[in-house]
């Protein structure tokens, strides 16, 4: 499934969500060395990550089309940047009620 468990996080309880079972991806076999938290609309959730190479500003000009999956379909993927990176709508992907993610 999509929620994984749940974290104490400075006292508050947060999600923890399968983001690659979200967006229909194949998952890694190998385990979360770290976990991004991200916070939209008074909800806060954690996905965990094998890696966090970097967190970067791409510029609208820099944004490519997506290709064709059902993350894009769902709206979750919003375009690609340098060819292999997706940019993500968290806010689509939090207020997702078939993630009944509520807090």
């Amino acid at each position: 499934g999509s929620v994984l468990g749940v974290i104490n996080l400075s006292g508050r309880l947060v999600t923890v969500l399968n983001l690659a079972a979200i967006l229909h991806l194949q998952q890694d076999s190998t385990d979360a060395e770290a976990l991004v938290v991200v916070a939209s609309g008074g909800t806060t959730v954690a996905f965990p990550v094998s890696e966090l190479v970097e967190s970067l500003h791409a510029p609208a000009d820099r944004i490519g089309t997506a290709p064709h999956s059902t993350a894009t379909q769902r709206g979750y993927v919003t375009g690609v940047v340098d060819g292999n990176i997706a940019v993500l709508d968290i806010d689509r992907i939090l207020n997702d009620k078939t993630l009944l993610v509520n807090q």
